[in-house]
Formats: C-alpha cells, sequence, structure tokens
C-alpha cells in the first residue's frame, strides 16, 4: 500500500472517530443533565409531600415558599415551620420516595432548635442486603429556618451512573473500537516499514 494511501486512510480514520467521540460525548452528558435534571424535580416533589403530610399530621399549614431547598447535589433541607414526629417523618420519606420510582438509600436528621443542633434519624437502605462504604452522618444545620429537617442521598451518584447502563455500553464499545483501529494502524505502519526495508536490503 502506498504511502499516499495509508496517510489518506489514517487521517479519514482519526477524523471519523474524532467525530463519533464527539457525538458520544455530548450524548453522555446529555443523559446525565436529565437524569440529574429528573432526579432533582421527584426528590423536590417527594419532599415537597412528605412536609404537607407533616403539616396535616400537626393540623398546620406550610410556608408559602421555600419548603425545599438543595444545598448541595445530595443534600436537601425541607421547612415546614411545625413540631417534627422522628417516627412518621421516615415513614412519610419512604412512602413519598417509593411513589415517585425513587429506589434509593437515604439519610436524615431533625434540626432541634432547643439544643441548636441536627440529630441524626436514621440511614434507610431501599436494599437491606446491598452494602456500600460511604461516608454517613454529615447532615449540616442551616441558619434560615426552626423548624426543618435534612435528608441526604449518600449513593446519588451511583444511582445516576446506574441509570446510564446504555449510554456506558456504547462508550465502551467506542473504545474498542479505538483500540482495534490504533492496533491496525499500527500493523499495517509496521509491514509498510517492512517492505521498504527489503526494497533496500534487495538494492544491495
Amino acid at each position: 500500500m502506498k504511502n499516499s494511501t495509508i496517510l489518506r486512510v489514517l487521517l479519514l480514520g482519526v477524523v471519523a472517530l474524532s467525530g463519533i467521540i464527539a457525538m458520544q460525548s455530548y450524548w453522555v452528558v446529555s443523559t446525565w443533565n436529565i437524569n440529574e435534571e429528573e432526579f432533582n424535580k421527584k426528590v423536590n416533589l417527594a419532599l415537597y409531600n412528605v412536609a404537607k403530610a407533616m403539616a396535616d399530621l400537626n393540623n398546620g399549614t406550610l410556608p408559602a415558599r421555600d419548603v425545599v431547598k438543595r444545598r448541595t447535589t445530595n443534600y436537601y433541607i425541607v421547612n415546614i415551620e411545625n413540631e417534627i414526629d422522628e417516627e412518621h417523618l421516615e415513614y412519610f420519606l419512604q412512602r413519598e420516595l417509593e411513589k415517585m420510582a425513587l429506589n434509593i438509600d437515604f439519610e436524615y436528621a431533625v434540626f432541634d432548635c432547643y439544643t441548636n443542633e441536627m440529630i441524626y434519624g436514621n440511614f434507610v437502605r431501599y436494599d437491606p442486603v446491598e452494602k456500600h462504604d460511604l461516608n454517613l452522618g454529615d447532615l449540616p444545620k442551616d441558619n434560615e429556618f426552626t423548624y426543618y429537617f435534612g435528608v441526604k442521598f449518600p449513593s446519588r451518584s451511583g444511582y445516576l451512573f446506574g441509570k446510564m447502563q446504555l449510554s456506558i455500553f456504547f462508550s465502551a464499545i467506542l473504545l474498542v473500537t479505538m483500540i482495534f483501529f490504533a492496533y491496525s494502524m499500527f500493523v499495517i505502519l509496521r509491514q509498510n516499514g517492512c517492505r521498504k526495508c527489503k526494497r533496500i536490503l534487495s538494492t544491495i
């Protein structure tokens, strides 16, 4: 194979793979953003329903705004302006998250205005058998509200990655294709180099 032909094949392959990589990267990032936005909306709705159930339990009313506020990517504060019963809280949390098909582990804590501390509630596993190496218990208090509770989703990233199995699968296929292309080019270039060497030696 001539050098010019090899060069054209190499350039076309690199351009094609670069385009595929760009499209795949865009798809993966878009999928992640969509799943993240969907997760946040479902969590907000579930926590709002929990707050409403807790308010109804106490014959109270919810604040006009800022009921659910996200403090970090996986930590939410829920303001209800009412006393909080921890036993009912855990039940409502499990119920509303399951309604939203959010099958994910979570932990919660309730702010005690008398001690000015977050009182840790519990870490609730969706799958009791499954084990996680997670950093638990870091639910900071908030200075904006008086009666509120915090909910954290320690395995949020793993949950989102689990919803991206198809994207990860195609990314793995793309990686294998790139390796195969690189290896094929290496073999072609090496064979072409060997032929040149043989021609040189035959003229001596």
